[in-house]
This record gives C-alpha cells, sequence and structure tokens, in this order.
C-alpha cells in the first residue's frame, strides 16, 4: 500500500482509507475491496468502512470507472458498506451513482462521522 491508500482490520470491520486519489491508491483500492468481497462466501456478509475523508480525495474517472466494474461485478454478494465523506454534497452524490449500478445485495449508508459509521456496522453485525 501507498500513502495514498491503505487498509486496515478492526475486529470484523475491513476499512479502505483514501489520502489522496491517484491512479495508483485507485487501483490498489479496486485490488483490496474485491479481494476482500470475494474472500467471503456469498452468504457471510462482508462490512465495509470506506473512508474518502482526505483533502486531496476526488471521485476521478478511474474511481468511478473501478467501482461501476467492482460493484456491479459483485452486486449479489451480501454485505453492508459504510461511506465516510467529509463534504456534505457527496453522499448526494454516492447515492445517484449507486442507484445507477441497479439492484445491489449490499446496503449502503453514509457518514460524516467516523464514530456513527462503525456504530452503523456494528448494529448491522449484531443483526445479521
Amino acid at each position: 500500500m501507498s500513502l495514498d491508500f491503505y487498509t486496515e482490520t478492526h475486529d470484523f470491520i475491513q476499512i479502505f482509507k483514501f489520502n489522496r486519489s491517484t491512479d495508483e491508491a485507485v487501483s490498489q483500492w479496486a485490488e483490496a475491496i474485491e479481494h476482500a468481497i470475494e474472500s467471503r462466501p456469498l452468504n457471510d456478509p462482508f462490512y465495509i468502512l470506506l473512508d474518502v475523508t482526505g483533502d486531496e480525495v476526488e471521485f476521478t474517472a478511474m474511481a468511478r470507472q473501478e467501482s461501476k466494474r467492482i460493484f456491479s461485478k459483485h452486486q449479489t454478494h451480501r454485505g453492508y458498506v459504510a461511506m465516510l465523506f467529509e463534504w456534505r454534497t457527496s453522499p448526494y452524490f454516492a447515492r445517484l451513482f449507486f442507484a445507477s449500478l441497479g439492484k445491489l445485495s449490499f446496503k449502503l449508508n453514509y457518514f460524516s462521522d467516523a464514530e456513527k459509521a462503525r456504530q452503523w456496522l456494528h448494529e448491522m453485525y449484531n443483526t445479521a
């Protein structure tokens, strides 16, 4: 991993953190998140915190392309994705983007507070 992107795991939550939206970081993210989803059986939900709060993080063309490819390919996997944003308008655009992918078997939720995002993932884990 680079300084622009890294992953870590807390309990059952896999955290994917962007600091900058370089092509290298997006490629690393795509490989890491795809591996995380594929490594779980279809009926064993994944719990992902996607943190895109870095000052130099943007939803670049490459990020859109990789997101569409990965989430469309794995739309039948069960899981939960908490998206952590810094800007108030970002969840609106994220909802539009994910709506364009069609029906997904995993649930998405949008946050501006990391602790609330983790709490939601814990709630989903405890009710799954």
